[in-house]
């Protein structure tokens, strides 16, 4: 079963609205190049869905890019699995080229296009993941009984993979998302004993939905970026340019000539709210829509119903996350 399905994640969505809204430069560079990474990391996650339908939904939860908290550290896992004998812990790869895993070193090696880069050992992070899975159990759920746990790194891309001087154990660990059906039922053969009851399983689960902490960017505090460095304006639903421009209750297009009612709904709770974050107020709604009035920006906060503190112009209006 399904607890936590595979979506983009939180930070990634945040990088599509960056990527399209920062001005031509450095930093739209890196925020598209950042984008191109974390739907690639999205794809390769949502691939392995395939080859994990053939598990019976209510022997299994699976959990997809849980991001727990151990006091002030931070651990991502890509794909959990539990079930009553045994937690299976998934480090899901989505590289292109040749790669090269344990050569003398702790790292993984990509050779692709002619460029060799350099990435963290997925077999060191999926232990360090196991270890901090093991730590966070014990301290927010003591009363679940010790069930192993067990990692793999699954590549969900095409290409050679080669492992020179690495052990045998270690070897095994390292499969194509093709064969994480042959290895689970390796698992189930491994481990055929309930140690886990189900009541336990469904607090577990509930706990783990509940501490899950969505990574959250914010260039603007960092000074990474500087609000004038974002193109502000209503994007066209048609043709995508920011030019929308309000007249007599509809949002027009000079540039293609279409007309909304409802174009700045987007801006306003996906762009801006990715962005600067769940509260706005009148002027800075009035500045980012490029309004003239302050009453055409009130009355289209008011229009969606947001929640709000404080009164007049002191008047902040809450963006609702989903």
């Amino acid at each position: 079963m399904i607890i936590k399905p595979c979506q983009i994640p939180y930070h990634v969505t945040q990088y599509q609205v960056f990527a399209q809204r920062l001005k031509s430069g450095l930093m739209k560079d890196i925020f598209e190049e950042k984008l191109r990474k974390g739907l690639a990391g999205y794809r390769g996650e949502k691939s392995i869905g395939y080859y994990l339908e053939f598990l019976p939904a209510m022997d299994y939860l699976i959990f997809h890019g849980l991001r727990l908290a151990n006091g002030d550290s931070i651990f991502q896992m890509d794909c959990l699995i539990l079930s009553q004998t045994f937690i299976l812990l998934l480090e899901v790869k989505n590289i292109a080229g040749t790669i090269t895993i344990g050569n003398g070193i702790r790292q993984l090696v990509r050779e692709f296009n002619h460029q060799t880069d350099a990435f963290d050992d997925p077999l060191l992070q999926a232990e360090i993941h196991r270890k901090r899975l093991l730590y966070w159990l014990r301290k927010e759920y003591p009363a679940f009984p010790d069930l192993p746990i067990e990692t793999l790194v699954v590549f969900a891309s095409p290409g050679v993979i080669k492992t020179p001087n690495i052990n045998p154990l270690q070897t095994e660990k390292i499969i194509r998302s093709s064969a994480l059906e042959h290895k689970i039922e390796e698992l189930i053969q491994k481990y055929p004993q309930t140690i886990a009851s189900s009541d336990k399983l469904e607090v577990l689960s509930c706990k783990l939905l509940t501490s899950h902490r969505d990574l959250k960017i914010n260039p603007f505090q960092t000074g990474k970026i500087k609000f004038e460095d974002i193109v502000k304006g209503v994007q066209c639903p048609r043709c995508h340019a920011f030019s929308m421009r309000w007249r007599q209750k509809n949002w027009h297009c000079p540039s293609c000539n279409f007309i909304s009612k409802d174009a700045h709904i987007p801006a306003l709770l996906t762009d801006y709210r990715l962005m600067c974050g769940t509260t706005i107020t009148n002027a800075q709604c009035r500045d980012f829509l490029r309004l003239d009035s302050s009453d055409v920006s009130k009355y289209l906060l008011q229009s969606l119903c947001l929640g709000s503190v404080g009164n007049n112009r002191g008047r902040i209006y809450i963006l609702p996350e989903n």
